[in-house]
């Protein structure tokens, strides 16, 4: 088992170190500091990372929120292993994203035991992701009988589709379950419009479902890869009977102020994967899908 432990003071890297060995972690790589882990972290796989909190450059808890925010880094295990132990540094270093939280000085047989627990958490929220992106997969139109109303068909690049059915991309999963869970509750607000949703990789495919399927009134278009924003553009001109079109990414910001004024002009909307609450969800996507009143079409 490969640990990765980060830790500014080198005497004390040397006692905790020696604690590992003991414990028969012997293959431990050091890090002096949340921006050299960091790096570390991207060079090769780590079974568990072990951080101190005050550090130069990159604290501790920075780096833990680092690794939660990153699809490739969110599931691996982290102990906090720091001088504080104050309560509300504690709840602040879970809420950030560690496992387990050991307060230094401490017996080598309780930070094993902080260790085993941190690697439990992961295994567990591995299976309960892949558990989900199954059932997000399973919920597709495609595969759904009783989901044949309007439904909103979605972009996505052929990877994020792979990655989402076995779970390994926790923003991906949290997206489509509030998105899912908002279709839920606009089908409790409209008994028998039985809306759903569609994920495609294919831009043909989409395009073809666009021009010939009638109840596919939203599109959602994932701006990663290089296909999502010209895809969004050709949809605003092929797909007449198409209520709304929005790209989807993961930081607006983070989009070319170019195509985000082009797309802006084009009354293409722009949505933050992670930003929208389900409650928000239900508020963007109802209008385009219960019909009378409330139902839009989008216009030149």
């Amino acid at each position: 088992m490969k640990l990765l432990l980060v830790e500014d003071s080198g005497s004390l890297r040397s006692i905790v170190r020696t604690m590992l060995s003991q414990m028969g972690y012997d293959d431990v790589v050091e890090a002096t500091d949340g921006e050299e882990a960091w790096t570390c972290l991207h060079r090769q796989a780590y079974d568990a990372l072990l951080t101190d909190w005050n550090m130069p450059n990159v604290s501790g808890i920075d780096l833990v929120r680092r690794i939660r925010q990153d699809a490739q880094l969110a599931y691996l295990p982290v102990v906090m292993l720091t001088t504080r132990s104050q309560r509300d540094d504690i709840l602040s270093a879970y809420k950030a994203g560690a496992d387990s939280y050991v307060t230094k000085p401490c017996k080598p047989s309780h930070l094993k035991a902080r260790i085993e627990h941190a690697i439990a958490q992961q295994v567990g929220r591995r299976q309960r992701l892949k558990e989900a992106g199954e059932e997000i997969i399973r919920g597709c139109r495609r595969y759904s009988t009783d989901r044949r109303g309007p439904y909103v068909l979605i972009f996505e690049v052929d990877t994020d589709v792979d990655r989402l059915a076995v779970g390994q991309d926790n923003s991906l999963v949290n997206f489509y379950t509030l998105l899912a869970g908002a279709l839920e509750d606009i089908n409790h607000q409209c008994t028998g419009l039985a809306a759903g949703y569609s994920i495609e990789s294919d831009t043909q495919e989409v395009t073809r479902l666009v021009k010939t399927d009638r109840h596919a009134r939203v599109v959602l278009v994932s701006s990663r890869g290089p296909d999502g924003i010209p895809l969004a553009r050709l949809l605003r001109f092929s797909g007449e009977r198409l209520s709304m079109i929005a790209v989807v990414c993961d930081a607006i910001a983070g989009l070319a102020a170019d195509h985000r004024d082009g797309l802006v002009k084009r009354g293409i909307q722009l949505l933050e994967r992670t930003r929208l609450t389900r409650a928000e969800w239900v508020d963007v996507l109802a209008p385009h899908l219960i019909p009378g009143p409330t139902a839009s079409v989008m216009h030149d």
